[in-house]
């Protein structure tokens, strides 16, 4: 299915995943384990937690089908073992090791799964209200099916100034 709207969202998030990439690159190895600007969290940590953002689009939207009948198809378009973990200690845990390669490919794999699950969205469905649980300021509550894949992008733009290049 390819309209306006799925088009101008997987323009944008491919688009964000080129921006990551070239972000990505200009972090020196050596930068990974530096404080960030964001206090308590390491440049890996953060880059790590931009890698994994985009899994919380199938998780509300999984969330939410059991409870919207309008939405009730995403069971059959999400993953059943897609799991949203932000916790700090995920985070923290997985970071640890991460290189720029692994940092990469998690946030590929990720974008591919939001894309997939993107395809599968109806045109009908992007003004559908979401309510969502978890307490993310860049995502509030409710916001529109549409809104939700914006997530990235708004992710993206705010964790990367909180990178901290200097050493």
């Amino acid at each position: 299915m390819d309209t306006g709207i799925h088009s101008t969202l997987q323009n944008e998030i491919e688009w964000t995943q080129q921006k990551f990439h070239r972000l990505l690159v200009t972090v020196p190895d050596t930068a990974l384990k530096l404080s960030s600007k964001d206090p308590g969290w390491t440049n890996g940590e953060l880059l790590y937690r931009m890698s994994v953002a985009g899994l919380i689009i199938p998780h509300v939207l999984k969330n939410n089908a059991a409870e919207n009948p309008r939405l009730s198809f995403i069971s059959q378009i999400v993953r059943s073992n897609v799991i949203y973990r932000t916790e700090e200690s995920f985070i923290r845990t997985r970071a640890a090791n991460a290189n720029h390669w692994s940092i990469a490919w998690q946030y590929d794999n990720t974008t591919a799964l939001v894309l997939e699950v993107l395809d599968g969205i109806p045109d009908n469905c992007f003004d559908q209200m979401l309510q969502i649980s978890d307490s993310d300021p860049l995502l509030p509550g409710p916001a529109t099916v549409e809104q939700l894949f914006r997530y990235s992008k708004n992710h993206l733009a705010t964790y990367s100034q909180q990178l901290n290049l200097v050493q």
